[in-house]
């Protein structure tokens, strides 16, 4: 209020003429003469169709002027000390807009709204540009604009000419896919007419996913997906209004909804337009339009870009949006409330004046041209929190492609390879392919759609360059071809070395989210330096699936198969509601990963190796960060026996996290026995004990009840490699022997005690 009364008294102190309320027949006269000039309408036949008011004063703070015969609206201020137009069009009429609908319109006059009565509280005189056009139009004169732009690539300035013809709205229909009967928001509908306007894209890329639930979000609509690159988008069964149910423009908005973390809600549904803003909101990885126009729709990166009207000059931010305009590129519009939050639309048009076509998104409802500028040059700026994404246009050429088959237990395979590259317009083919395939044969080609054999295993990264007229692109997809080789058991993987992943084993990461497993440490009880964790913590997002797959081994001679891994987690606060905390999951493969048997999935509280505790209520040693960090007693090791894979020739495992926000996930020593079959179809018996479990190599043997008098010990690695013999003699019920490891490596050991009646088996962890 200082600054307001400081600039006040400025403005006060100058020469500047005293405002006056409009009346009603005034305000008719200008809307008369301003669209007669602008419209070629000598005697147009205007009528009052709705007076906005002061909610305290009751006096007028805006008239709206239907024209005949459905011929548009004049929006008119009623107060001379602000400029007179507020808003027009050449086509519809006006209706006041009933509770809840077109809030995109609501706000952008509540704004002007507040702008008059402030400019009326304040007592702000008119300045002379604002006299000088109150004046011509009364005197239906056309006025002196003081603003000149020039006349680019034949369309602007124009006082009916707009680039996006399309009136879509949020529902009926257009929702269709959207859970609950949500509206599809006004991010998607601005974000889908955009892409409509482009014909673009053809298809989308990736895929993402987000956990629709509270509290971060209204309602529980569970796991939101979409699979982009199979959505093919058919442009021409996309009418420019909808007034039936049509799945292709459903599809394409819910699409849009999806790849901005759409909190979704039948009165109203949200997201974020620029990435600044969507930073700390609770969308999935900064989802917000302009990351989702690059990443998942194929825009131009190189020129997209959010702009702040704040940062600019007003007439430095029409000029930077006139330049869109002329450039032929709808803007993405934003207001910001700060009480009702943002909202967005389609910008695509300007005049001379200069005002802005307006796409509010609203089944044409209100769409026409509105100044961007305040109603009057006072003390107080009621756009500064209008923004702008600018830039949205199709690449000069996009790169992608598919293949099938993707994988295969054995070599050779051969992988068929379809181009699904995109372009701007048909005026601009694609003239040139230019393939690599590391492994494949042959290794490279200029096909458009080839199909290459890989004669060895191994995973393999494939690249595709294209080029047209206009430029080129390329994509490169890692890990893309996976052809096995089976390996015979043991594993003992302890992720002690670089690089990640070790050979064999690949990370399959969701490309819209920042986190993934990676390497790191500590390792498994503190014994060894290294292993793999997810970052719940700091970077995962909420619903996101990652998954780290082992390679495919043959357990054609294991009778017994089993899995067992160590695994250190704490969740951050299991008593919010939902709960934050994540869930381990362990699947198993017999077709190379083209279908999944899930054996494992631990979450919460039965997940933690913190004695039932989360680190909220201080049960779990955390890093500077908050982040659990495992001690050396934080963690477990867990066992998955898994009869059905016993003779399976080739099996590969994953392991997946579900991130539910709580804290960082640790494995480590992922360890599948391959011990001899005698050693496997041993049996385990009660009467053995093993102690101290785990020890330093120094153990005991104790036998109680009935027993043989003789044992012979025999001690393999997870290799299946002997490490050590011993004979036990004089066996009776409460013997106990003391066994004494050679020098070995820390790891977990098999002990085979057998005679010629019987085999049994134990297992001990060294450290």
């Amino acid at each position: 209020m200082k600054t307001f009364t400081c600039l006040l008294a400025i403005l006060l102190g100058a020469n500047q003429l005293q405002a006056v309320v409009v009346s009603p027949a005034l305000a008719q006269k200008v809307a008369t003469n301003f669209y007669a000039q602008n419209f070629s309408a000598p005697q147009p036949d205007l009528t009052i169709a709705y007076t906005e008011r002061d909610p305290v004063s009751g006096a007028a703070v805006y008239y709206v002027f239907n024209v005949d015969r459905n011929r548009g609206f004049v929006i008119v201020s009623a107060d001379d000390a602000a400029m007179p137009i507020i808003g027009y069009n050449d086509k519809g009429s006006y209706t006041n807009p009933a509770p809840g609908t077109n809030t995109n319109f609501v706000y952008w006059m509540q704004e002007r709204k507040q702008e008059i009565i402030a400019i009326r509280n304040q007592n702000l005189p008119a300045s002379s540009e604002i006299h000088d056009l109150w004046t011509s139009y009364s005197n239906n004169v056309v006025p002196n604009n003081t603003h000149r732009v020039s006349r680019v690539m034949g369309s602007f300035p124009s006082n009916t000419f707009h680039l996006v013809n399309s009136i879509w709205n949020q529902s009926p229909y257009y929702n269709a896919w959207c859970p609950g009967g949500s509206v599809t928001g006004c991010v998607s509908t601005a974000m889908s007419q955009i892409m409509w306007y482009w014909s673009y894209p053809s298809h989308g890329l990736f895929h993402s996913a987000y956990l629709c639930i509270p509290p971060f979000y209204k309602n529980n609509y569970g796991l939101l997906s979409a699979d982009y690159d199979t959505s093919n988008y058919n442009w021409a069964a996309m009418p420019r209004e909808v007034n039936s149910p049509n799945n292709m423009v459903a599809k394409l908005c819910y699409d849009a909804g999806v790849s901005v973390g759409m909190d979704y809600d039948p009165s109203g549904s949200g997201s974020e337009v620029l990435t600044n803003d969507a930073i700390g909101a609770h969308w999935p990885d900064t989802a917000c339009a302009q990351r989702s126009y690059v990443k998942f729709f194929g825009f131009n990166a190189a020129t997209i870009s959010g702009k702040y009207q704040s940062s600019y000059s007003l007439s430095s931010w029409e000029s930077l949006l006139e330049n869109e305009l002329n450039n032929n590129r709808p803007i993405q519009y934003v207001g910001t409330d700060p009480v009702n939050g943002g909202h967005t639309w389609v910008c695509d048009g300007y005049n001379s004046t200069p005002d802005f076509h307006m796409n509010w998104g609203w089944d044409s409802a209100y769409d026409g041209w509105y100044s961007v500028s305040s109603l009057n040059p006072g003390p107080f700026n009621f756009s500064q929190n209008h923004e702008a994404l600018i830039g949205i246009e199709p690449p000069p050429v996009k790169a992608w492609f598919t293949a099938s088959p993707l994988t295969s237990c054995s070599a050779p395979l051969t992988v068929n390879f379809t181009d699904k590259s995109m372009i701007p317009s048909p005026a601009s083919p694609i003239t040139g392919w230019k393939w690599t395939f590391t492994g494949g044969s042959p290794s490279s080609s200029n096909l458009q759609n080839p199909s290459i054999t890989y004669n060895s295993p191994g995973s393999y990264s494939v690249k595709l360059k294209i080029t047209n007229s206009l430029g080129s692109d390329s994509v490169t997809f890692a890990n893309y071809v996976v052809v096995g080789s089976p390996s015979v058991p043991p594993l003992a993987q302890g992720f002690e070395s670089q690089p990640f992943a070790p050979s064999g084993w690949y990370v399959v990461n969701n490309p819209n989210l920042l986190a993934w497993w990676s390497w790191g440490t500590p390792g498994g009880y503190g014994s060894s330096a290294h292993s793999i964790h997810f970052d719940n913590c700091a970077n995962g997002m909420l619903g996101e699936y990652d998954q780290i797959y082992t390679p495919i081994y043959n357990f054609t001679s294991i009778a017994k198969p089993e899995l067992y891994f160590d695994v250190a987690y704490a969740p951050y606060d299991v008593s919010s509601s939902p709960p934050e905390s994540d869930t381990l999951v362990v699947y198993y493969s017999t077709n190379c990963g083209a279908s999944w048997n899930q054996i494992y999935s631990k979450g919460g509280l039965t997940l933690a190796t913190t004695g039932g505790k989360d680190i909220k209520n201080g049960g779990a040693h955390t890093d500077a960060q908050g982040c659990f960090y495992p001690l050396n007693n934080n963690w477990r090791t867990d066992t998955i026996h898994i009869p059905a894979i016993a003779g399976a020739p080739a099996v590969m495992f994953s392991f997946e996290n579900r991130s539910g926000n709580g804290s960082t996930l640790f494995i480590d020593n992922v360890n599948i026995p391959g011990l001899p079959l005698n050693v496997a179809d041993a049996v385990e018996q009660r009467e053995v004990t093993v102690y101290p479990n785990p020890s330093n190599g120094n153990f005991r043997i104790g036998f109680s009840g009935q027993t043989e008098n003789w044992y012979d010990l025999t001690v393999y690695n997870m290799l299946g490699q002997q490490v050590m013999h011993q004979l036990l003699q004089n066996v009776t019920g409460g013997s106990v022997y003391s066994v004494n490891m050679p020098a070995v490596a820390k790891g977990v050991y098999s002990l085979l005690l057998k005679n010629d009646r019987e085999q049994i088996v134990k297992q001990i962890t060294v450290l």
